[in-house]
């Protein structure tokens, strides 16, 4: 079983703002997207097998949202961190009977550092892709990131998503999603399969799992 280093993400003090924020958010259906609706903000954690991630982002328009971004990237030795403001741009929204297709772009410029004691920061970037397909029944995903800074360390990530929810719940009530996803950090030449649980209740969600090899991943998101 692989072992996670401590996040920079999941501390108690983090938590403590966290939680308030969940307590007082108003009762608007979560998307768990770049963007959410127009004046509003969304705050997204992932924590991959060997990455965990945040971003929190203002819509600012229909398309377009500003936010700030923070990954931090296992190595065998310590950990690179990266850090950028970014900006998300809704490529494409189709809209048909009971279903729904999204694509959008993030990209962002900043720096990268690691955990090492003499390191110095350098600029880089991200740039990431996702799409996905979603009706009352079924839903799937792609994203593709890819994050480079200048001495030419490049950290890529692709996943694919598939899954079906059991019942028919109203909007803004408890929903759940069974979910397949596949993952593959190329930096690490890792590929995951996770089953995993996902939850929607008003405007937070939760998603759970634990991979065929035995890793336990958690990710939430909300809007405000």
């Amino acid at each position: 079983m692989l072992h996670h280093s401590k996040s920079p993400f999941c501390s108690p003090m983090l938590w403590l703002f966290i939680l308030p924020v969940f307590a007082a958010c108003i009762c608007r259906p979560v998307q768990a997207r770049p963007i959410a609706f127009l004046g509003g903000w969304s705050l997204m954690n992932e924590n991959r097998i060997h990455q965990n991630q945040l971003m929190g982002a203002y819509t600012i328009g229909r398309e377009w949202s500003l936010g700030v971004h923070f990954s931090s990237f296992k190595k065998d030795e310590g950990q690179d961190i990266f850090f950028a403001p970014v900006v998300s741009y809704l490529v494409l929204r189709e809209n048909e009977d009971r279903q729904q297709t999204n694509v959008y772009v993030t990209a962002g410029a900043g720096g990268m550092t690691s955990s090492s004691s003499n390191s110095e920061t350098v600029p880089a970037g991200i740039l990431a892709i996702d799409v996905d397909t979603e009706t009352r029944t079924f839903y799937s995903a792609l994203r593709y990131e890819v994050t480079r800074d200048e001495d030419e360390r490049q950290y890529a990530y692709a996943r694919a998503r598939l899954g079906f929810t059991p019942y028919s719940a109203a909007v803004g009530g408890f929903h759940t999603w069974v979910l397949i996803q596949a993952d593959y950090d190329k930096w690490q030449r890792h590929s995951e399969i996770t089953p995993m649980l996902r939850f929607f209740f008003q405007n937070m969600l939760w998603e759970t799992g634990v991979s065929l090899r035995g890793s336990f991943q958690f990710n939430w998101a909300t809007e405000v």
